[in-house]
Parts: structure tokens; C-alpha cells; sequence
């Protein structure tokens, strides 16, 4: 393979994982997405590449990922061996975002870096973001004017039924969440909490199309996460200005949250302080009860127990290790602090919301991680000027 070929690779993968993360067919019931197909070629690549360089030395951090990866596999290895799995969705799903997953995304976070320059990556995020938002706001308009899903069979949706999408928990009594290609609004506003940061450093238009999307898909948690965003990155960029400004913005959110509360049929405060949780209290507690008598499931929607209901506090703890590491020891280029922020903001909502085991969190989780490890460059160096372009 030629670098153009490499190249082109590259960017069809970045833009396949971040606009449409749900292209792809079932399989006997299980979703094989474009994107995930991609990532296992990019991430095989990458290590071909390393093995070809016999000079590369492993990092201290990374040496300590792979130990704690090694051992949460051990973990779930015998945790299924003692008590067997649901089904094999359910296992495949658990294997897949806690331990393939993340090794192939930071294998491949460091080959489109490599490949295709951190502006040219950091572009490509933009247009991968422009695609989400134009494709949401249409589809969010549509349905809450005409109730017509619109869509593109194998391509904004998995497998060839669009209609699906209004019954993915997105409705809101009459009104439907912001899904776009994401096909849940819920995982649409985890990931952007992610991701649209990045994508939107030295972009106001793109600032804007993050923010946007985050307010539209009319998730508590996600609201939250953006309110503790805005706050967190007035604090670290220590500016009078800054701070001022999350300040008006969360008020502003606040309001927001308000009003669309009273559009919903729903009193404010009542859904914003649900002790329940939307029922995830309950469902946690029928879980609890059940611990060690029922076959290993992810099930619940908070990261933290539903690695303790699957796995015990051993499994937890280790999971917990695992996903810090990057935020812990990640490095303080711009784009490293920014990244850093992000994942800490994620690992603070999923707590109550972490669409952990569904496609593309832990994609957009570890190359984000990766960018904070090091993939964006040496820690003296600033971003490049936006009009640079592509290199």
C-alpha cells in the first residue's frame, strides 16, 4: 500500500466512525458496523507498522495499559467461565468495549495521525461534525413536523429499516430527541460530549454545531455534561471572559431546560431531580438482587455498576484504572488538556449515562484517549494554524 492509498484509508475511516457510526447490516442479530470493520483494519495496520519499526520503545503508560487490560481480561474470562453470559450479543458486546475496542482505536488514533497530520485529522472531525448536524437538524425538523423518519437504509441506520429509530427510546411525548445518524439521541449527546470539543478547537461554527446538537437531544444527562463542560473549560483556561461566558451559557441551558420541560407535559424540577432516575434506581436494584445467580449481562445504563453487577469490585476497580489512565498521565499540548477534559467530563456522566457497550462510545472514548497519550504530538507543541490546511 502506496501512502495515497493509506491516506485516503484513513480519512474513510475517520468520517465512517464519527458521521455514521451505525452504517453497516445485522448479522444473525448482531450489528456489524462499517465503521467497527474499519477500525480492526486500521488498528492491524498500525501494528504492522510498529513491528516494522524496530526502534520503537513502549511507553510507561502505555506498558501500564496493557497490563491493566491484560488483567481485566483474565477478570472476565473467569467471570464468564464461572457464570456464563446471557447470550452471545451480550458477551460479544461486553468483549468488544472493554477490551478490543479500545486497543484497536489506540493503534488506530496514532496511524491517522501518522497518516494524515493533526490538522488534516482535526478537518476531518469538523466534517464529520457538519454531516451530524446538517443530517440531524433535518431529521429532528421532519419528524416533529411530518412524524416521517428519514434516513439512508445501511448507511444513516444499521441494516435497511429506518423507521426503528422513533422507538429507540427518542420519543418525548410527541416530540423526538435529535438522533441523526447516531439513531438515539442519548448516544448522540454522550458522544458529542466526546468528540465535539475537539472537533471544535479554533472553529466557532463548529462550537456552535456541537452546542446545538448537545442542547437538541433533549437528554438530561447530556444537558449536565455540557453544563459541567462549559464550566470545567472556563476553569482550566483560567479567563475572567471565559468564565462569564459558561456562567451566562448554563443559565441560558437552564432556561432552556426549563422551558422544554413544560413543552414535554413534564414539571421541571420534578424530572430534573427524578430520585429514580428515569428507573434506573429500580432496574439497579432488581440487578443487585439478582447478582451472582443470573449469567453475565451489561445491564445497566451507569458504567460504574454495571461493571460491579457483571464483574464484581474487582472488575470495577480495574475498569475504573483502566479508563482514568488517559486523563491521569495524558499530556498538555492544547489539544492533550482539551481531550483530557473531555473524558473526565464523560467519566463524570457515566455515572448515570453511559451508552458504555453501544457503538461508537468506546471508538470515540480511546481515540480521544489517544490523542491524550500522545498521538497529537509532543506536548510543546501548539495546534497548528487552522489555515494551514491539509499537509
Amino acid at each position: 500500500m502506496n501512502f495515497p492509498l493509506l491516506s485516503v484509508f484513513a480519512m474513510v475511516t475517520v468520517v465512517c466512525l464519527f458521521a455514521f457510526p451505525k452504517a453497516g447490516v445485522y448479522l444473525g442479530g448482531v450489528p456489524i458496523t462499517f465503521g467497527y470493520l474499519l477500525l480492526g483494519m486500521t488498528g492491524g495496520i498500525q501494528l504492522i507498522r510498529l513491528a516494522a519499526n524496530a526502534k520503537r520503545q513502549i511507553r510507561p503508560e502505555y506498558a501500564a495499559l496493557g497490563l491493566l487490560f491484560f488483567l481485566l481480561t483474565a477478570v472476565e474470562l473467569a467471570g464468564f467461565s464461572q457464570y456464563g453470559y446471557a447470550s452471545k450479543g451480550a458477551l460479544i458486546s461486553i468483549v468488544v468495549s472493554t477490551i478490543v475496542v479500545p486497543v484497536l482505536s489506540l493503534l488506530s488514533v496514532h496511524y491517522f495521525v501518522d497518516i494524515l497530520g493533526e490538522q488534516r485529522f482535526l478537518r476531518l472531525l469538523r466534517i464529520s461534525l457538519l454531516i451530524v448536524f446538517g443530517f440531524g437538524i433535518l431529521s429532528f425538523v421532519v419528524y416533529n413536523t411530518t412524524r416521517i423518519v428519514i434516513g439512508i437504509p445501511f448507511i444513516t441506520t444499521t441494516g435497511a429499516d429506518i423507521h426503528l429509530v422513533a422507538e429507540r427510546h427518542n420519543l418525548r411525548g410527541n416530540l423526538i430527541k435529535m438522533f441523526s445518524t447516531y439513531n438515539n439521541g442519548n448516544i448522540l449527546g454522550v458522544n458529542l460530549l466526546i468528540w465535539g470539543p475537539i472537533a471544535a478547537i479554533g472553529s466557532t461554527r463548529a462550537q456552535v454545531q456541537f452546542r446545538s446538537i448537545c442542547v437538541l437531544t433533549l437528554s438530561r444527562s447530556v444537558w449536565i455534561g455540557l453544563a459541567a463542560y462549559e464550566l470545567v473549560n472556563a476553569v482550566v483556561h483560567r479567563k475572567i471572559a471565559k468564565i462569564f461566558y459558561a456562567g451566562a451559557f448554563v443559565f441560558v441551558l437552564f432556561a432552556i431546560f426549563i422551558g422544554a420541560s413544560y413543552v414535554l407535559g413534564r414539571e421541571p424540577f420534578a424530572f430534573l431531580l427524578d430520585s429514580n432516575l428515569g428507573g434506573r434506581v429500580s432496574n439497579f436494584q432488581d440487578d443487585l438482587h439478582g447478582m451472582g445467580t443470573q449469567k453475565l449481562a451489561w445491564t445497566s445504563e451507569s458504567l460504574y455498576l454495571a461493571a460491579y453487577l457483571t464483574f464484581g469490585w474487582i472488575g470495577a476497580t480495574l475498569l475504573t484504572l483502566i479508563w482514568l489512565t488517559p486523563i491521569v498521565f495524558g499530556g498538555r499540548s492544547p489539544i492533550k488538556i482539551q481531550s483530557r477534559m473531555v473524558l473526565a467530563i464523560y467519566l463524570f456522566i457515566a455515572s448515570s449515562e453511559a451508552a458504555f457497550n453501544l457503538i461508537p462510545t468506546q471508538a470515540v472514548y480511546w481515540i480521544v484517549a489517544g490523542l491524550a497519550l500522545g498521538a497529537a504530538g509532543p506536548d510543546s507543541g501548539d495546534l497548528e494554524p487552522e489555515s494551514e490546511g491539509f499537509r
